[in-house]
């Protein structure tokens, strides 16, 4: 019976022995590293992106507010008032979308009270 524990003991240690080496290579060092410095770079690039689009959209919103003010006090009719508002409300629409993607700060969070 001893002789069989040591049979079996001495295979496991032999798969142990043969298989660190083998998984400590199959990453390069500092593989994951890098993987991680690649993602957040792609995320910095991402949050620009957004950030560019939320501002050109509030600007494209203000620019429809102006023309619109604008075309009042001119005295335009009512098709162009119409057709003002209804860029004010599409404009509105992009701003609302593009303010869903960028949440700089996450939802503030109420510290827990501490034990004394």
């Amino acid at each position: 019976m001893k002789r069989y524990k040591n049979i079996a003991w001495g295979g496991l240690l032999a798969a142990a022995l043969f298989s660190l080496p083998q998984a400590a290579l199959a990453e390069p060092r500092g593989a994951q590293r890098r993987a991680l410095k690649g993602e957040i770079q792609q995320d910095r690039r991402e949050l620009g992106e957004t950030r560019q689009e939320f501002k050109s959209d509030r600007k494209e919103l203000h620019q429809d507010w102006n023309e619109y003010r604008q075309d009042r006090r001119s005295g335009a009719g009512k098709d162009e008032l119409a057709r003002d508002k209804a860029e004010i409300r599409e404009s509105q629409e992009n701003l609302r979308d593009s303010r869903r993607g960028t949440q700089a700060r996450p939802a503030r969070v109420k510290p827990r009270p501490r034990r004394i």
